[in-house]
């Protein structure tokens, strides 16, 4: 049985009773995945890193690990963007530092639907964006997003509905940290089905660029080990398996891993590896970051009334003979 546990203080939980599987989600700060334990070998393990509770998400307000990042994605250098023909100032709604990873990441959501079954357990969260919330996004709009957990994995369904009279600009995704066991990722092996990777500046800014990934050192199409590897990598041109890709990490010190996976609205994968090392952002988004200043980038549009969904999750692995997804 699945079962559903709320707190007042703005946490609630997904657990399979029967096995011990669990999904966190923080949403009164945010909506946070703050951690999935997945089962193995009668062992529980947290994948999602690190667990964040509401005093830390307190303490740090412009963290945005394991955020729903919405209605942008990444860095919007210096604040400003065109859309539609005029520039738009998002400086005046950060309290400081840069303006990047959606507007969202700090603010209280509505769970607004809760479902415990013998199969699956949801919630369901939502918020409204009023347009005069943000002078650099004066937009109205409606965001869902469906958590699930099944015995095979974590399923998260994002919808985004422009209930405002005036055509959006958006971009949206998730940002997961992952790890699998105490080794450093140094030695996880990668698995990324992607062709291409977007070319950044010096200052990580997207240039609206392509290259192939025969050409990088980001060729992740085979499984490899991560080693030193520094990764701050946007990767387009995806491979999908029907109707999904499957980004895989793998431990074989534990003969355990993940596949994050997500379907073709979501366009990008995003890799960081983080300076402790102890932990990597698989990240599935629509957009590049700068899409509203570069449009070819994955910017959408959204007319008024229009809505846009998309789906990702993460299942559990097993030794590398389970490994048959991509």
């Amino acid at each position: 049985m699945f079962r559903v546990r709320t707190r007042k203080d703005g946490i609630c939980n997904i657990v399979n009773e029967e096995s011990g599987e669990e999904v966190e989600i923080i949403y009164s700060h945010g909506l946070n995945i703050s951690k999935l334990i997945f089962s193995k070998d009668g062992e529980l393990v947290n994948v999602i890193y690190p667990h964040k509770n509401i005093s830390e998400l307190v303490k740090d307000p412009f963290s945005a690990s394991g955020a729903f990042l919405i209605p942008f994605v990444g860095r919007i250098p210096n604040g400003t963007y065109i859309f539609d023909g005029k520039r738009y100032d998002l400086r005046n709604d950060v309290k400081e530092g840069e303006v990047k990873h959606g507007l969202l990441y700090n603010r209280s959501w509505t769970l607004s639907k809760v479902e415990e079954s013998k199969s699956y357990g949801m919630l369901e969260f939502n918020y409204t964006l009023d347009p005069n919330e943000f002078s650099g996004y004066p937009f109205e709009l409606s965001a869902c997003a469906r958590v699930v957990l099944r015995p095979d994995g974590l399923e998260v369904l994002s919808l985004v509905k422009n209930i405002g009279e005036n055509k959006l600009p958006l971009a949206f995704g998730w940002h997961p940290y992952l790890t699998l066991s105490e080794s450093t990722i140094n030695d996880y092996f990668l698995k990324v089905p992607a062709e291409k990777v977007v070319v950044l500046d010096e200052s990580k800014t997207p240039t609206g660029e392509k290259m192939d990934v025969s050409l990088c050192a980001y060729d992740f199409r085979s499984f490899r080990k991560i080693g030193q590897l520094e990764m701050d990598v946007v990767y387009i041109d995806l491979v999908y398996s029907d109707d999904r890709v499957y980004t895989t990490l793998y431990d074989d010190k534990s003969n355990f891993g993940v596949a994050l996976w997500q379907d073709r609205k979501y366009r990008f994968i995003v890799i960081y590896t983080p300076p402790h090392r102890r932990s990597i952002a698989i990240e599935p988004w629509t957009s590049a970051p700068n899409c509203f200043n570069k449009p070819v980038l994955g910017l959408i549009v959204l007319p008024p009334q229009e809505k846009i969904e998309a789906k990702f999750g993460v299942m559990k692995i097993y030794g590398m003979d389970e490994i048959k997804i991509s």
